[in-house]
């Protein structure tokens, strides 16, 4: 943290790292931070943090600013908004969110009359009910890149 503060440019790539190492480490058999280093480890992030609050509105491309704003979201605690920032373009955000809007359409021809007829079904039952594989033969008809978002 100290180097990249000295050095006075604005780099992506040291956001992006921290990001990559800290989502990585939630995952699988990776180690959990030990506790002789945990307060530093996190203090470092936070500091980072900062130093992006600043860095951010001077950012111009898109991707520096994904990966900027992807440390204070691990900062907060919300992992997963890190994960979209540094994994996803706007242009994909955008096409997942059409996806999503479409995906009742999909999901309605899915489910079987039965539970559709079920005034006890909330939505979250509605869901629980759904018929997964009806629903993974329409995904398999869609365009290949379009599949990596519902499967």
């Amino acid at each position: 943290m100290r180097i990249y503060q000295q050095r006075g440019v604005l780099d992506w790539n040291t956001y992006a790292i921290v990001v990559a190492i800290e989502l990585a480490r939630g995952e699988g058999e990776n180690p959990a931070v030990p506790e002789w280093l945990k307060q530093d480890y996190l203090q470092a992030i936070r500091d980072l943090a900062q130093t992006g609050a600043a860095e951010v509105l001077k950012a111009t491309n898109p991707e520096d600013i994904r990966a900027i704003l992807s440390i204070p979201a691990i900062a907060a605690g919300v992992r997963t908004q890190a994960k979209f920032l540094i994994n996803y373009s706007s242009e994909e955000l955008l096409e997942m969110e059409k996806l999503v809007r479409h995906l009742p359409d999909l999901a309605v021809d899915a489910v079987p009359r039965r539970v559709l007829n079920d005034t006890r079904c909330d939505a979250s039952g509605f869901l629980q009910r759904l018929d997964n594989q009806r629903i993974l033969r329409m995904a398999s008809t869609l365009h290949p890149h379009h599949q990596r978002f519902l499967i």
